[in-house]
């Protein structure tokens, strides 16, 4: 019994082991940058870092690196420092040597730290309700920033919208150096049943994700786009309704003849006004993996 009580209070009054990131700090207070160098890249592993304490790291090591004359990490370091916050600056007392390295980082990452995304809205085939659309995207990401991509949507039909819905999309593993390309279908939750008679809308946008789970935005800021799907009558009518394009750019074209008869369509049928019921099917997709 009373050993059992010496060993809790033994354990009771050991010194609790300090945190990496302390360790670094302590470290660059007492100037071992030597020591800095282990110390600071274990706390620079460590997970669950907030995203200003692993700044702070990464600019102790960039420092430590260039105090001990390896330039080439003190500037590795410094563009991990700006990928992760470009906002950041040196304080304005840093030593000359610091701020020329710092100066190159910033140089080297106003060229290739910008993230540029190209995509093409893709054609829509409403010949198939309910189709998964495809997409693909393709990043230019020369610092390698985005780990990883998600899209975000929403269906509109008149004055009605679904809730906002995600899709973790894929990443291709032959895509050419310094581009991240990402793909996916994108699921239409209004547009399950063949006989929808809804006109609607789906309007999606990209998310990149980086390495702390910030969001980095390309450079232009992507634009959320829209694909347009025209409303169709019921099985065996003839109707008017002709899409051409997609989101803004999409027109409707009406071929039809006024005759001493009445309205008639270029189809030769008789034209009939689209349903106003409107309906949404709720879709769950499960972004397994997501940020």
């Amino acid at each position: 019994m009373m050993a059992a009580l010496l060993v809790a209070l033994s354990l009771a009054s050991a010194p609790k082991p300090v945190p990496a990131i302390e360790r670094c700090r302590q470290l660059e207070g007492e100037f071992d940058y030597k020591a800095m160098l282990t110390e600071c890249a274990i706390a620079a592993a460590a997970p669950g870092l907030s995203k200003s304490d692993r700044a702070e790291v990464y600019r102790l090591l960039g420092i430590a690196y260039a105090v001990l004359g390896d330039d080439e990490n003190a500037l590795a370091w410094f563009m991990k420092l700006l990928v992760l916050a470009p906002e950041t600056r040196l304080p304005a007392d840093s030593s000359p040597k610091f701020r020329e390295i710092f100066g190159r980082a910033q140089a080297a990452y106003a060229k290739d730290g910008p993230v540029t995304v190209s995509h093409t809205p893709p054609a829509v085939d409403e010949a198939r309700p309910g189709a998964p659309i495809n997409l693909r995207f393709d990043v230019v990401d020369k610092l390698h920033r985005v780990v990883s991509a998600r899209v975000r949507a929403v269906a509109i039909a008149g004055d009605t919208e679904s809730e906002p819905y995600e899709v973790v999309l894929a990443r291709a593993a032959d895509a050419p150096p310094q581009i991240a390309r990402f793909f996916g279908d994108l699921p239409d939750p209004v547009r399950v049943d063949a006989r929808s008679s809804a006109g609607h809308t789906l309007r999606y946008e990209l998310i990149l994700i980086g390495e702390s789970g910030d969001v980095v935005v390309p450079a232009p800021p992507f634009s959320p786009k829209a694909l347009t799907f025209t409303g169709r009558g019921a099985e065996g009518d003839a109707g008017p309704w002709l899409w051409v394009g997609v989101g803004s750019a999409s027109a409707l074209v009406v071929a039809a003849a006024l005759t001493g008869a009445g309205f008639w369509c270029a189809t030769l049928g008789p034209c009939r006004a689209p349903p106003e019921t409107r309906s949404f099917v709720r879709v769950h997709v499960d972004p397994a993996g997501a940020p």
